[in-house]
């Protein structure tokens, strides 16, 4: 998506080849008996078919970009029975929707999060079609820890004033121009979320990130005052500069058209 890698399958299996698709395993994990999930961003498509696929739970998709759709569905295997809608995440979330068990916000514009779906009003928003123990799951990008790391606490303080639940996991860093960057894989529940210990995920229980002296620095996310990216913003220049000296071209052709 404007340069940056944005999703990765093997094109035998289409099983996801992004790391950090792993840690969504928690979510099947922590509540079994899920029986309806909301993506909010596409990509690839990883996300929502494996839990349409592997845990056959009836899932959802909203992407606003209508061409996302067609690549996901022409060349990452993306099943046809699984609907999206082709809209803005806010405002389908302002519908009669859920409940959900899931709701999983993994939405970027290139290397940048949409600035209006990180925002406490829009967590209340999306608070409300989530069922009484649901899930809401992130994928941030950014860096675990020192300066930077500000913008994805931030994050976390902000759902702490809607959820009584908020548990955050790093993912393996990536160097980029000297900065490492990872993908941060936060949930928030009204509900009890247990420990990926008890779900056989020893390997992100292990990178989990507790409350600690960083966190007085973290900020309340408003629609009125979002300053995440800002935040980051050497980081995400960094993760862009690797990205663009790592990239071979590819040109997808359509033979239908």
């Amino acid at each position: 998506l404007d340069g940056i890698d944005n999703g990765f399958v093997d094109r035998k299996t289409f099983e996801a080849r992004a790391p950090y698709i792993a840690s969504f395993r928690y979510l099947p994990a922590a509540r079994p008996a899920a029986a309806k999930a909301l993506c909010i961003g596409l990509g690839a498509g990883s996300v929502p078919r494996t839990f349409h696929v592997r845990h056959e739970i009836a899932t959802e998709v909203v992407e606003i970009d209508p061409e996302i759709v067609h690549v996901a569905r022409q060349w990452f295997g993306f099943p046809s029975e699984i609907p999206v809608f082709v809209e803005d995440g806010r405002t389908f979330m302002a519908g009669d929707r859920g409940p959900y068990d899931f709701v999983v916000l993994d939405a970027f514009r290139s290397e940048t999060h949409p600035a209006h779906l990180f925002t406490r009003e829009f967590f209340a928003r999306v608070d409300a079609p989530l069922a009484p123990d649901g899930i809401l799951a992130l994928n941030m990008a950014g860096v675990p820890f020192g300066s930077a790391s500000v913008a994805w606490r931030s994050v976390r303080r902000t759902l702490q004033e809607q959820f009584a639940n908020v548990r955050v996991f790093a993912g393996q860093a990536s160097p980029g121009a000297g900065v490492p960057i990872t993908n941060l894989f936060i949930v928030a529940s009204h509900g009890a979320l247990p420990s990926p210990e008890t779900a056989g995920l020893a390997a992100l229980a292990r990178n989990e990130i507790p409350v600690g002296a960083e966190d007085a620095d973290a900020v309340l996310v408003t629609d009125d005052y979002n300053p995440i990216d800002d935040m980051q913003r050497g980081v995400l220049v960094g993760w862009r500069e690797l990205m663009i000296q790592q990239a071979a071209p590819l040109l997808l052709t359509d033979d239908a058209a």
